[in-house]
């Protein structure tokens, strides 16, 4: 056989090209396999998702989900077209309230794969929801135990790390009750650094597991607590803790009542709110810690509720257990609250607050005043009304300070709201009717937190300038028949301590005026040019006692003719209201009180010089005593009658005024140089001011001192005017 005729045999395949043949078949094979798996991981993972929507709300919630993509070479999942409803009834199992959701789409990006599948913590570059529409109609159910989120992520990952959340045109409606519900139309929000894992709960820098976060939403509208509430918008940044809010407005859905309300109804508008530097980690603490809170022009109209409400650390403890401010700063402020029968309201409010701490150690801290540490407020106009409804109290600007203790109110004005008469009628028995004028009030070294705190209120200067005070009385009404509180030992009846070391009057004006029973034309008494100084105006009993009384020096001109000087001293804390008074009156024509006794007492002095007046004076609760030495001459008196013609003169008055220039008064004193001196005995009616019992005093010296007896001029001294109505 030849070469060329030989079989050719075929060498065997070597092991090492058979196994690269399965290999290769098998990456085929599962290159097919992972195709398929990409082509059905969209529809699977949409199912999935729908599926468990379904299975964890018990058939209460539908999803459907437009479009899913995933890209596993991108790391990214991007979804359109999502819908949530509510299409089950609602069980005891699965109390869920009824939801309408609707998200435009959603893109989730750079997912580590690798730590998904170990289950570890699981890095994700960003989150962006896009066109996000909720409404939420029932309230939310309360987890009986509730976890941190990061004990409830799907798959039981350890953590999720996310670099970056937003959510984009977001709006919401959610009603939890049908008195109660809360809409916005255009919101945003975003987040930087998401860590949900246990480290992010415990990271005190961190703000719901974020270390940063933006949310602005614009107009807001909300109902609840049978109020309204609109907002233009709100914007937060949580670095450097920033909240911004725009014109707010709150109004109660029944009107505003003048009587007190079971709860408190507001109207309010806030044009502009603004806190800077607040501590957004001290929040999952339930605490405020905040720089600065700034309010603008706010206009507060509300009716106060029947029953005070409790403090405000109080209310806040729900929520807050506590709040630390550095500074409130309120401009341009207005207020006023009804259904108080003092009706306050003031104008152009401007408040600055230091160091404010709201809380149960706050409040009670003996050296901060309703929170604070420092208090200075300023007002414009401030009205309210005094013994409502018959008085109208005012001033024109007030400003206080608790650093040093300053109060300076500015034109004060208080002013009866009815007529003289009226006011006697309805108080059923004669009531001063009073007018008064102060330019200004001022006080130094008041002790605020002592006044919070302890209900003491203690001042170094209490300062009046140009008071001028007017008072109307109308004698056809009966006499109150309570004791009156205008005496020296009323003071001991206080429910406070008061403590004032010196007050000053300067330039003070009193104005009387009087309607006897029988004549309608009333009797008019002016006191000018007053000026003088208080001290030791104290029923503290550390500081008032019979050693160290209360002492007052005063000057005055009686109808801006006469001068008078006077010092009183009285232990305030005495129950027997006992009290001494010493002084004089200059040169002056008698006939200056005609304008009072004319119409009055229907007395004229038709003649008398006084040259001078000193007297001495004791006081109780029972009577006054003490001697007046008056120096006067060419006395003459006329007595009148109602019932006399022009001139007031009858027959018989013509007759009593012979009677007694003739027999008991004096024309002269002192006589042949002998200085008759008179004594001041009257007895004392506690129905009546402690004013009326040294006027008392005065006219029966005066009387005495003139010639008049003891006895006589005792009696004419107490005799009151018989009034008409009773």
């Amino acid at each position: 056989m030849s070469a060329s005729s030989a079989p050719v045999v075929t060498p065997p395949a070597s092991p090492t090209r058979r196994w690269w043949h399965w290999v290769m078949l098998g990456l085929v094979a599962l290159s097919g396999v992972m195709l398929l798996a990409l082509l059905a991981l969209d529809p699977w993972l949409r199912q999935y998702l729908e599926k468990q929507v379904a299975e964890s709300s018990h058939g209460r919630y539908q999803l459907h989900v437009g479009q899913l993509q995933t890209s596993l070479w991108h790391q990214s999942v991007h979804v359109r077209g999502v819908r949530l409803r509510t299409v089950g009834p609602a069980t005891d199992t699965a109390a869920l309230p009824p939801v309408q959701l609707e998200l435009g789409h959603a893109r989730l990006t750079g997912v580590g794969l690798w730590q998904l599948v170990q289950r570890g913590p699981v890095p994700i570059d960003s989150l962006v929801l896009d066109s996000l529409h909720i409404r939420l109609l029932g309230k939310l159910p309360t987890a009986k135990q509730p976890q941190p989120l990061y004990q409830r992520l799907p798959l039981h990952l350890q953590g999720i790390r996310l670099k970056y959340l937003a959510l984009r045109h977001v709006q919401a409606a959610y009603q939890p009750a049908p008195q109660a519900r809360v809409a916005w139309k255009q919101a945003s929000f975003s987040a930087q650094d998401i860590l949900l894992s246990a480290a992010g709960a415990a990271d005190s820098q961190r703000i719901g597991y974020a270390a940063a976060m933006t949310a602005q939403i614009q107009h807001v509208a909300a109902a609840a607590a049978q109020h309204r509430l609109a907002l233009r918008s709100v914007r937060f940044v949580s670095r450097p803790g920033t909240l911004v809010v725009d014109s707010v407005a709150v109004r109660p859905q029944q009107p505003l009542s003048e009587v007190r309300s079971r709860n408190a109804r507001i109207s309010l508008h806030l044009p502009r709110l603004l806190l800077t530097g607040l501590r957004t980690a001290a929040l999952a603490r339930h605490q405020f810690w905040a720089d600065t809170l700034l309010v603008l022009a706010c206009d507060l109209d509300m009716t106060a509720p029947r029953v005070p409400p409790p403090p405000i650390h109080r209310l806040l403890a729900p929520w807050l257990s506590r709040v630390q401010l550095e500074h409130l700063l309120l401009a341009n402020a207005s207020a006023r609250i009804r259904g108080l029968e003092q009706q306050p309201r003031s104008q152009r409010i401007a408040v600055q607050g230091s160091q404010l701490r709201i809380d149960s150690v706050g409040a009670q801290d003996q050296r901060r005043v309703l929170y604070a540490q420092q208090w200075d407020v300023r007002t414009g106009v401030v009205m309210a009304r005094l013994d409502p409804p018959f008085y109208q109290l005012a001033c024109q600007s007030a400003h206080l300070a608790t650093r040093g203790g300053l109060l300076e109110i500015n034109n004060i004005r208080l002013r009866p709201l009815v007529s003289v008469a009226e006011l006697s009628r309805r108080k059923h028995h004669q009531a001063p009717h009073v007018t008064l004028l102060i330019r200004q009030l001022r006080a130094t070294a008041i002790q605020y937190a002592a006044l919070v705190h302890q209900h003491r209120l203690a001042m170094q200067t209490l300062a009046l300038r140009q008071p001028r005070l007017q008072t109307r009385s109308d004698g056809r009404f009966a006499l109150n028949p309570e004791y009156s509180v205008a005496t020296p030992e009323a003071l001991r009846h206080l429910g406070f301590i008061l403590d004032v070391r010196r007050i000053s009057v300067q330039n003070g004006t009193l104005y009387t005026i009087y309607r006897a029973p029988q004549n309608p034309k009333p009797g008019e008494l002016t006191i000018n040019r007053v000026s003088g100084t208080i001290e030791n105006f104290s029923n503290d009993p550390h500081q008032m006692s019979a050693a160290h009384p209360a002492v007052v020096h005063a000057t005055a001109w009686l109808q801006n003719r006469c001068r008078l000087q006077a010092t009183l001293r009285a232990n305030l804390l005495d129950p027997q209201g006992r009290h001494t008074i010493a002084g004089t009156f200059s040169e002056g024509q008698l006939s200056m009180l005609n304008p009072m006794t004319v119409p009055t007492k229907q007395l004229l002095f038709r003649s008398g010089l006084v040259h001078h007046i000193r007297f001495r004076m004791q006081a109780n609760r029972q009577r006054v005593t003490g001697p007046m030495w008056a120096s006067y001459s060419a006395l003459k008196l006329t007595l009148l009658s109602q019932k006399g013609g022009a001139d007031h003169k009858t027959l018989g008055s013509r007759l009593k005024t012979t009677l007694v220039n003739g027999l008991f008064l004096r024309d002269d004193n002192p006589r042949k140089g002998k200085l008759q001196v008179g004594r001041m005995t009257s007895a004392r009616d506690l129905r009546v001011s402690v004013f009326t019992l040294w006027r008392q005093g005065i006219v029966s010296g005066m009387l005495n001192s003139a010639g008049v007896p003891a006895p006589l001029s005792k009696k004419l001294s107490e005799q009151q005017d018989k009034p008409v109505f009773k």
